[in-house]
């Protein structure tokens, strides 16, 4: 092809859908365009960045590449080597917020002030140094890293903005698999490098978030691999700069609704088929027919207003008529054993019954990283899906990633880990966030409802969200029933109101539960500790009276620690006009 052109994305949004295509238009350059597709690269005088500029020269003649170099004579060899005219080239010293101004003058200089950039990518960087530990650290050595690796990607980003706006573009940062690491490896990897580049992968989530009113994205490839490259000159390379250069592109062509505020490893990228809960997939037998086309139409403009709403890029989208309907799909997919938190959600049970599929309920404890040991206790090669909740439906405490993540690294990759946040909106503090995790780990598919603290649980909405690929899948299963038009509209408008309205209610209920906590507090009544709408309370350390009372008691013999039992506890609900009086009763006031 002789244009820059963004290649046609299978983007199907919805329940019913067999094949929807969209082009994205990112940076596409085609007949319709005044100007031809213009992208500039940092550090493109040498490595991955001149293996980019060169490819894009060779496949897309007609797009304008910038190249910048640290020195003028590196940047006229680079130039001298590319050989095309599209190429523009300038020098400028990235370490400084001087020099990130004099390269975007340099441009605007010699291709005018408006100067419309389709994208930024930021390869610049450093030699790796040999600085060691973070007691080992050297000022100047830290300030050089820091500076050209996190300072000007920022001070860039600033800069380009306005550019990037007049085509809606993108930029893409690159990250080292290093930004995973907590130690150096006996110094083996510099300190410097290590915080360098996760620092990078942070600010990527919070431009992401910061240029989404823009209709701009931001994006970051973490080259988990050493690549052949003067920079890592003397380490045992597993890739070379073009399979780099095949990521970044797939960051450049892919929507960006897909790629916003996403760090995506290069090995991931490269590889077609590393979605192993999507290898033995029968697509061909969830066809949907023309009737059913209908619906995805209608249910279109709900993808978006929960998107909107939750920030969550459409693509990771797939609507259901209810949990149960989203569990009963990823059952297709499920070969063998399921392993359920304990106590069971009873629908659920009921379900997996019913398809004679083996269940493994297992004991939960009251912190939830300590029950996600549990479940690594039981695993075996005969188990296919993993059922968890957070924040938890009883114990109300979620999650953490640091923990999940943990949990995530020991169990196969062909093992689905379902993740129900039906109660995530009442969390204040940090959150599990699915959307992201399922970048790295694309077997998590968290389910969310409508039906908690959006307060529509007549309309049996729910929504998963997944790696795109997953939800791309997931989209093409038959969904049966449908969801009604009415329902769907009230659920849009439920969601594109006020959204103070919704904050209200979680610090209605937050400052509640904090109260009612504090009081327990001060007469020792024993209970475990809550996010959401409810709290198990310990009834033998409460002064009530009538301890048969309905509701004081939680029927079944789950374990929440080896001491602890269900039947020991109360569920206390909040927010309801009984809510003061049962916890009156429990005080011993009535």
């Amino acid at each position: 092809m002789q244009r820059f052109i963004v290649i046609l994305v299978l983007f199907i949004i919805t329940l019913a859908v067999y094949q929807s295509i969209k082009v994205a238009e990112s940076f596409a350059s085609n007949n319709t365009k005044e100007e031809p597709s213009t992208i500039l690269i940092t550090g493109s005088t040498r490595g991955i960045g001149f293996a980019l500029a060169e490819y894009i020269v060779k496949t897309y003649p007609m797009t304008t590449i910038i190249i910048h170099g640290k020195r003028q004579e590196s940047v006229d060899n680079a130039m001298s080597k590319l050989n095309s005219k599209k190429i523009k080239g300038y020098a400028a010293d990235l370490s400084t917020h001087e020099g990130c101004v004099s390269l975007i003058t340099q441009m605007q200089n010699g291709m005018g002030k408006t100067l419309p950039l389709d994208a930024v990518v930021h390869c610049a960087g450093e030699t790796l140094k040999e600085n060691g530990s973070i007691m080992d650290l050297d000022p100047k050595e830290w300030e050089q890293d820091k500076a050209v690796h996190l300072d000007a990607a920022i001070y860039l980003a600033q800069l380009c903005k306005d550019h990037l706006e007049l085509r809606q573009g993108r930029m893409v940062f690159i990250s080292s698999g290093a930004a995973e690491l907590e130690h150096t490896w006996g110094g083996a990897v510099p300190a410097s490098y290590i915080l360098a580049k996760s620092s990078i992968e942070k600010m990527t989530r919070m431009l992401a978030a910061e240029w989404l009113p823009y209709s701009l994205a931001a994006t970051c490839l973490r080259i988990d691999a050493v690549i052949d490259t003067e920079m890592t000159n003397g380490l045992e390379a597993d890739m070379t700069s073009n399979d780099a250069v095949v990521g970044i592109m797939k960051l450049l062509e892919a929507p960006s609704e897909v790629i916003n505020g996403q760090v995506i490893a290069l090995t991931h990228v490269l590889d077609e088929d590393h979605i192993p809960i999507l290898r033995d997939i029968d697509h061909t037998a969830f066809v949907q027919d023309e009737s059913e086309k209908d619906t995805v139409r209608v249910s279109e403009p709900l993808i978006a207003a929960i998107s909107n709403y939750t920030r969550i890029p459409k693509p990771s989208i797939t609507l259901f008529n209810g949990s149960l309907n989203a569990i009963d799909v990823l059952l297709n997919w499920t070969r063998g054993e399921v392993l359920v938190s304990d106590p069971e959600w009873e629908p659920l049970l009921l379900t997996l019954k019913k398809r004679k599929i083996p269940i493994r309920a297992i004991p939960q404890e009251a912190k939830p990283d300590q029950s996600i040991d549990k479940f690594l206790e039981n695993m075996s090669p005969h188990v296919g899906m993993i059922y968890l909740t957070s924040p938890h439906y009883l114990t109300g405490q979620s999650l953490t990633t640091d923990g999940f993540k943990h949990f995530l690294n020991r169990i196969p990759s062909n093992v689905i880990v379902v993740v129900d946040q039906c109660y995530i909106d009442y969390v204040v503090g940090p959150v599990l966030r699915v959307e992201e995790l399922c970048l790295e780990y694309p077997q998590v598919i968290g389910i969310r409802t409508l039906s908690k603290a959006i307060g529509l649980p007549a309309l049996r909405i729910a929504y998963t969200v997944s790696h795109p690929d997953v939800a791309l899948a997931l989209s093409r299963q038959i969904i049966s029933p449908f969801l009604s038009t009415a329902a769907v509209d009230t659920a849009i408008k439920a969601l594109n109101l006020d959204h103070d309205k919704l904050k209200s209610t979680v610090k209605r209920v937050t400052e509640q539960r904090e109260s009612i906590q504090r009081r327990f507090k001060a007469v020792y009544i024993r209970f475990i500790a809550s996010e959401t709408t409810h709290m198990l309370v310990d009834f033998s350390t409460t002064k009530a009276k009538n301890k048969t009372w309905t509701g004081f008691k939680k029927e079944g013999k789950l374990i929440v620690q080896d001491e602890l039992y269900y039947d020991k506890y109360m569920l206390l609900v909040l927010d309801t006009p009984q809510t003061e009086d049962v916890v009156n009763q429990l005080l011993g006031h009535v």
